[in-house]
């Protein structure tokens, strides 16, 4: 089975116009590995510091991915009759069943590591809430569960913007709507930051992260809204380009400026610059530019498809091996410099950790999402379905 037939289909013009747009799996497969780079080799080595940060340039990248294409399924789709019952299902198909494997699991793997920090109530892992308990506590909890707070806040997005969409009125503007979202979740983390609350208020909750959520819908409406795509796409895209390159360079600029001076400038304002440097670049490959040529390569592709398993099962499949090969904690745990030991350790919990997502895509998540899509959208008034190809979406 490819990579190829595995991956993404994006909503295109015309508007409803289904498409298989292959450099957004290749984007997905870059943010799950810096995500799992930044884990696995973010203390500890030499490089270090050049790779603490791409977890969080990696989440942002899969948070705006996410709005664009959930984003422009829903406004495809918000006057069908089976609009919130197709959407949920699917979702529910796609979501549930290896998360809640990876979560029931875990008190297995939490047995074996000893080490690892206590446990937020089973309750709050499995109502994907346990990133209000982190926020509140300003803890991460247990170290085998960390990145489950960015699917919390993705899946309190899936829940509550089909019903925000559904019940604006048609003649509202959407993209003013996005843009006071937008606002909003730049606000609240300006007034945190000021407020001296912990930091982890302003990276883990729905209100201070929707931002790049509204970007990557912004981006999908922008698609579907001639005078809008018209206007981002004269003189060969360059409005585009141009806010692509400008939020790249201002999110760097900022972090220089908090590294050098102390003032927390980034989490307020660099979040939201790289956001809208990623919707830039969604809308260039969704425009068909050269870039997109390189997030097409078939190693970045399979990456794409495998990495809501990968993404969910790379630190317990790090922690495990190293607890029970050495006794001891990963280096990304650690405070002292990581043994070639560890290191030897953390290259075969990356091979394990790939060889399971590749397993549970083809014989687990694969044949469900496929399932899923028995359940298709059906027409405004006719009653008739829409046709469309089986996609596989990761959120």
């Amino acid at each position: 089975m490819s990579a190829a037939t595995l991956t993404e289909a994006v909503a295109g013009p015309p508007a409803g116009a289904t498409t298989r747009i292959a450099a957004f799996d290749g984007m997905r497969g870059v943010a799950c590995l810096l995500v799992v780079v930044s884990h696995y080799f973010g203390h500890g080595y030499s490089f270090s510091r050049l790779v603490e940060g791409s977890g969080a340039v990696g989440v942002m990248m899969f948070f705006v991915l996410s709005g664009y294409l959930i984003g422009g399924i829903l406004i495809d789709h918000r006057d069908s009759p089976s609009y919130f019952r197709t959407f949920y299902l699917r979702r529910a198909f796609r979501i549930f069943p290896i998360y809640y494997v990876v979560t029931g699991l875990s008190p297995l793997a939490m047995a074996v590591c000893t080490w690892t920090a206590h446990y937020f109530p089973l309750w709050s892992y499995l109502t994907y809430t346990v990133n209000f308990s982190m926020a509140f506590s300003g803890e991460y909890g247990n170290a085998l569960l960390v990145p489950v707070w960015s699917l919390c806040i993705e899946e309190q997005f899936y829940l509550l913007f089909p019903l925000l969409l559904y019940a604006l009125p048609r003649h509202w503007r959407l993209e003013r709507v996005l843009l006071v979202l937008i606002v909003l979740a730049v606000v609240c983390r300006c007034v945190l930051a000021g407020a001296g609350a912990n930091e982890l208020y302003g990276k883990m909750l729905l209100p201070t992260r929707m931002d790049a959520l509204a970007l990557g819908v912004l981006a999908a409406h922008a698609r579907r809204t001639p005078a809008l795509r018209h206007w981002l796409s004269q003189n060969n895209s360059s409005r585009i380009k141009l806010f692509t390159i400008l939020g790249l360079l201002i999110s760097l600029a900022l972090s220089a400026v908090e590294n050098v001076t102390g003032v927390p400038v980034w989490d307020g304002l660099g979040f939201l610059a790289l956001g809208v440097s990623f919707a830039g670049l969604i809308l260039l490959i969704a425009d068909g530019a050269p870039e997109a040529k390189r997030l097409r390569l078939p190693v970045l592709c399979f990456f794409g498809t495998i990495s809501y398993c990968l993404y969910l099962i790379h630190l317990p499949i790090l922690c495990v091996l190293q607890a029970l090969i050495l006794g001891g904690i990963p280096p990304n745990f650690s405070l002292g410099p990581a043994s070639l030991e560890q290191t030897a350790v953390t290259a075969l919990a990356f091979a394990v950790s790939v060889g399971i997502a590749s397993l549970s895509w083809i014989f687990f998540e694969g044949p469900l999402v496929r399932y899923a899509h028995r359940w298709q959208y059906e027409q405004p008034h006719t009653g008739a379905f829409a046709a469309e190809p089986v996609p596989e979406l990761r959120s």
